[in-house]
């Protein structure tokens, strides 16, 4: 579904049938639930806003959806929705990681790093062996340039997902600059 450039494809009609397969065939419903979000997700990045609408009001208020809504409100030229997307999202959901990790990842893009940093120490703290989190922390302290602990980070991370290649890459680098 994603190029090599990472852009999304217009992939519609495959995610429609993998909608389908995911409503009518019930074995897939409980192991599918992340998949249709991030369908979800990317309808909302391919255009197809009323796809992306129906999944999001499908799942109701399914965090890793709500974290997708946000980041679909926020690239649509609108931060202030997606900040209150965020918010009722966590409200609703204090201890899911993906909202948190989301929009830290939002204000890491628009220089609010302490916000991010927060928000990304939010979501290890709730999911403290999940790897993306502290990937993500990381990332910010390498922005900041604080290898070291950009370095620990990576490292912590690795001991969750041990073959992650961008994780791989990142703590090399920390590494070299340290």
């Amino acid at each position: 579904m994603l190029q090599a450039t990472g852009r999304p494809t217009d992939a519609s009609p495959l995610l429609k049938s993998a909608q389908t397969m995911w409503r009518v065939w019930s074995n897939t419903s409980n192991l599918q639930i992340n998949s249709l979000c991030f369908a979800g997700y990317v309808f909302g990045l391919t255009g197809h806003s009323a796809d992306a609408n129906a999944v999001f009001k499908q799942m109701g208020s399914y965090s890793l959806c709500e974290a997708f809504r946000g980041s679909l409100a926020e690239g649509a030229g609108s931060i202030t929705a997606a900040e209150a997307i965020w918010a009722e999202a966590i409200a609703k959901g204090p201890n899911e990681p993906f909202v948190y990790m989301e929009r830290g990842q939002s204000r890491l893009r628009r220089g609010e790093l302490s916000g991010a940093e927060a928000d990304f120490a939010a979501a290890h703290q709730r999911t403290p062996k999940f790897a993306d989190p502290l990937k993500l922390w990381g990332d910010l302290l390498s922005q900041k340039g604080n290898w070291k602990d950009a370095v620990a980070k990576y490292k912590e991370a690795l001991n969750y997902a041990p073959n992650w290649p961008a994780l791989q890459e990142a703590l090399a680098t920390a590494v070299r600059r340290d």
